[in-house]
């Protein structure tokens, strides 16, 4: 006589390894008045389609706000891809798999990242700060506390310059 056990746990390997894919394709509205979006200003709507026919996904989203409707696609392959070149690239670094996935952290802080994004915008103007600086004045960005604080920041630079 067969084991029954062994029948029903062989039936729900095979049966589970035998049933399709989960069908992760829907459409999904923004509750505004239930989503926080800090210091950021909320859209007035939100409308987001996933696709999902295997081994493709894809997402469809609109968004609309004070600034007009906006439209954008997005494919996991287009984020995967992404994400792989900033591993390449040392900006990223897998930090653990969980089945097949792998889970991904910032191989760079936000001030080493924010410091070469100000270096690569200097390198636009030819190193030069003042066409940058006078961008900031003309447009309001730029206050008198920053100035002081910038000086103060230059006058301790001077400082630790200076031979002892």
């Amino acid at each position: 006589m067969r084991n029954p056990a062994a029948t029903l746990a062989a039936f729900l390997v095979f049966g589970i390894s035998a049933q399709a894919a989960p069908n992760l394709s829907g459409e999904w509205k923004l509750n505004v008045a239930k989503s926080n979006y800090g210091a950021f200003p909320a859209p007035q709507s939100m409308l987001r389609k996933v696709t999902y026919a295997e081994p493709k996904l894809s997402m469809h989203t609109v968004q609309k706000g004070a600034q007009g409707e906006v439209t954008s696609e997005l494919a996991y392959t287009t984020v995967q891809t992404t994400v792989y070149r900033l591993e390449v690239k040392k900006a990223l670094r897998r930090t653990k798999k969980i089945a097949t996935a792998f889970i991904f952290e910032a191989a760079v802080s936000r001030e080493a990242a924010q410091r070469r994004l100000v270096d690569d915008l200097l390198g636009l103007f030819g190193g030069r700060s003042r066409p940058i600086m006078a961008h900031l004045v003309e447009s309001g960005t730029l206050t008198l506390d920053d100035v002081r604080e910038a000086e103060k920041a230059l006058l301790k630079l001077a400082g630790e310059e200076k031979p002892k």
